[in-house]
């Protein structure tokens, strides 16, 4: 509002700068490449610096511009009243972006207030001015001592009145706050002989929001313990170096993607350079890191390292990378992907239980070691879960020496029974324990020597050179194999008429009594065994023989050696609830359709760990070898062909494979098409894509800002596929109109591709 006095074309008024729209999705500070700097006063309310902030003084006789803000004051521009001022005479703040940055939005907490004079012969003006220098465009203006009382209060810096929620158009790197004596040239606003300012324009707080469309760039060579080939255990970390032209380089982080994941999830960040306490947050929104006090908080070169907390991850292979982020959020790769493993946690080992010191939960043995007498094997207690179990008894020729020992053929169980074949031994109860770490095997302590049921130890056990020929007697009758075999000073074991390893035979086969008995007797060498009639050598049974195959008869020209060949590529992308049409042909090695051939459909659910399943009736192929299918997309997966040439072939001697990705399908809706600034919209939908894990999927509500898609609430569907979620429209000016869509991401168990839902507008008036 304007008002004259008595024929006066001066006017004195107050203003602030203001233009654009501001964006009614998400807080700018969310967005990638857009930061905040707080002026003047702190979230807390504290004095805070007021980097970028510059005062100009243009015209007549008038105050100096005042800063107090670390003080708790504020950025004050004064006209005074006392000294008649020319039209065009004004005191400026302005407020400039850094380089490479520019203006995306502001909020200010100002006041302003001007008077009149009783001689009313000029009326004061007031204003500020932006973006130019010019000063010629004023925003939010206010004029005289009436029309400015809507800008707030002085005192109360913090009232609702005092502040203000602006927008900047592309391009906008500056901002003026002025107090000004405006009107027509020549004239003047009058001296008020008063001690109150004719105006006062004062910035209480400010915070502008700088957008940085630049990323950093990596440089130099990346090193470190994280580069190295793994496995990785404990702390590893990457050092690099990198530039940024706008906000300047805030911190690395460190992402890894888990095995069966689809996507990377941060694991690690940290400032790399805190540039003298600068390059902090500011700390006032929890869920926006990009807070700061000086328009460039951080150094725009500098080199860094980033470290890894390798027990924070899985064990098993990921896939790592690492990035450098700018102040404003923009980030760049610095290192890989690359495979990455790690393994923190040991494989299984015997435990102390009740922590006495030694490791007691190691496997032992119980029982007398006497022939007739049955030893029970106790597997012991262990470290880490998922464990399987391996075990096996052990007859050893030393009780110190584990290296004497072999393995009791068929003596697997927790319970072992001595025999005369044990005289003499030590036996060990050998544990082998697995699980996703490794595998790790441990023997008991010895038991015996195994003695006979009277408690007598054979002279072959004894460790006694009984016979004085300079040897200790180690395969004499009833202890044969129980050594190297060169000492015999009873004669070959199985020529003593005895069953000497308690196998229900007369020994008849061992060394150097060949044809002395039954040949079906184990050589006691331990070298050979029979299998089949067959004297196999080293012990090993041979292969079992291939599955017989039968004579082809599963078509015209039907051959073992067939072949499946499928037209266009093997793997397809296909909207949910269309059908993808193949040609799948049949031909033998020759290059010959096979006519009439049953060909087995098989499928396997784009999911871990999916069996195989029948897809349907199996197909026949017409008189070029040829068969067509219609494939329903119901969800992702693996069609297979499979041929086999004889129907009662065990196997398929063919397969050719062809995979869908089926991307997912969800409805979208709001609960009304027109808002109101400061009203709350409310999303639902339903994802229609069966199967839906019992955890729900990932929905990602997303907003069109320019040309760009931008995510602004994440939300998970119920296990019936169900989802809503909410958002409140805070910073819209003027009548808009917001574009929206849904976003299902691709999630383990879902057997589906990301995919997103149908556009959606409202309309929300500011």
């Amino acid at each position: 509002m304007l008002f004259k006095a008595q024929g006066s074309k001066r006017r004195l008024t107050v203003a602030l700068a203001a233009a654009g729209v501001a964006l009614g999705v998400a807080a700018p500070g969310a967005d990638a490449g857009i930061y905040s700097v707080y002026s003047c006063k702190k979230p807390t309310g504290a004095g805070a610096p007021t980097d970028g902030w510059t005062a100009e003084q243009v015209g007549g006789s008038f105050s100096n511009p005042v800063n107090s803000c670390m003080s708790g004051g504020s950025l004050m521009a004064q006209l005074n009243g006392d000294h008649a001022q020319p039209v065009g005479s004004r005191i400026t703040w302005r407020f400039a972006a850094p380089p490479n940055t520019k203006l995306w939005n502001f909020w200010v907490w100002r006041s302003a207030s001007s008077t009149t004079g009783a001689d009313t012969n000029a009326t004061p003006l007031e204003f500020t001015s932006w973006p130019t220098a010019s000063h010629t465009d004023a925003r939010d203006a206010c004029v005289g001592a009436f029309g400015c009382l809507g800008l707030g209060s002085h005192g109360s810096w913090n009232a609702p009145g005092n502040f203000y929620d602006a927008g900047a158009p592309d391009g906008i790197s500056d901002v003026f706050f002025t107090a000004a004596c405006g009107g027509t040239a020549g004239w003047s606003c009058a001296d008020r002989n008063s001690a109150t300012p004719m105006s006062d324009m004062r910035v209480h707080a400010f915070r502008a929001y700088l957008q940085d469309d630049t990323d950093p760039v990596p440089a130099g060579i990346v090193s470190g313990t994280l580069t190295q080939p793994g496995p990785h255990k404990g702390s590893r970390s990457v050092s690099f170096n990198a530039t940024d032209t706008g906000s300047g380089i805030y911190r690395g982080i460190v992402d890894v993607r888990r095995a069966g994941q689809t996507t990377f999830a941060p694991v690690y960040s940290a400032v790399l350079d805190s540039n003298g306490g600068r390059c902090a947050d500011a700390g006032a929104n929890p869920s926006d890191d990009h807070e700061f006090l000086y328009r460039v908080p951080c150094k725009l070169s500098t080199g860094g390292s980033v470290d890894l907390d390798t027990t924070t991850v899985p064990d098993g292979t990921h896939e790592l990378r690492v990035r450098v982020e700018d102040a404003s959020g923009n980030r760049s790769i610095v290192y890989g992907p690359v495979a990455f493993e790690v393994d923190n946690v040991p494989p299984p080992a015997p435990v102390d239980p009740d922590g006495d010191g030694p490791a007691d939960g190691r496997p032992s043995i119980a029982g007398a070691a006497k022939v007739g007498n049955t030893l029970v094997g106790e597997r012991g207690t262990w470290s880490g879960s998922g464990i399987s179990y391996a075990t096996a008894w052990l007859r050893c020729v030393s009780a110190a020496d584990e290296g004497t020992c072999t393995t009791i053929p068929g003596a697997t169980g927790s319970q072992l029974e001595l025999t005369n074949a044990d005289l003499g031994y030590f036996i060990r109860y050998r544990v082998t324990a697995t699980n996703a770490e490794g595998e790790t095997t441990v023997a008991s302590a010895p038991a015996g020597p195994v003695r006979t049921a009277a408690g007598e130890l054979p002279h072959c056990a004894d460790g006694i050179d009984n016979d004085g020929d300079g040897k200790v007697d180690d395969a004499d009758a009833g202890c044969s194999e129980r050594g190297d075999g060169s000492e015999n000073s009873d004669g070959p074991a199985c020529s003593n008429g005895k069953d000497d390893d308690g196998d229900g035979k007369v020994d008849g086969d061992d060394p150097g009594c060949s044809g002395a008995g039954d040949t079906s007797e184990e050589s006691q060498s331990g070298g050979d065994r029979a299998s089949g009639g067959i004297i196999v050598p080293g012990g090993e049974a041979p292969s079992p023989p291939a599955p017989a195959l039968g004579t082809p008869n599963n078509g015209v020209n039907a051959s073992n050696r067939a072949q499946i060949t499928i037209t266009g590529t093997r793997r397809r992308k296909v909207k949910f609830g269309r059908r993808i049409a193949t040609v799948v042909t049949l031909r033998d090695e020759n290059g010959r359709p096979i006519a009439g051939a049953r060909v087995s459909v098989l499928e396997r659910m784009s999911v871990p760990s999916a069996n195989w399943m029948p897809a349907r009736e199996p197909l026949v192929t017409d008189g070029d070898g040829k068969m067509r299918w219609l494939i329903p997309a119901k969800f992702g997966r693996t069609i297979r062909y499979a041929y086999k040439a004889n129907l009662a072939n065990a196997d398929f001697q063919s397969t050719a494979d062809v995979v869908l990705n089926v991307g997912s399908k969800t409805t979208v809706k709001s609960n009304r098409s027109f808002f109101r600034n400061g009203e709350t919209i409310r999303f639902s939908g339903q994802v229609k894509s069966r199967p839906v894990p019992v955890a729900g999927v990932l929905i990602d509500l997303q907003a069109r800002v320019g040309k760009r898609w931008q995510t602004f609430e994440t939300t998970r569907t119920r296990s019936t596929g169900k989802w809503a979620t909410k958002y409140t429209f805070r910073a819209t000016r003027g009548l808009q109109t917001y574009t929206f869509r849904a976003r299902v991401r691709k999630d383990t168990g879902f057997p589906y591709a990301m995919s997103r839902s149908r556009i959606l507008k409202v309309r929300v008036a500011g």
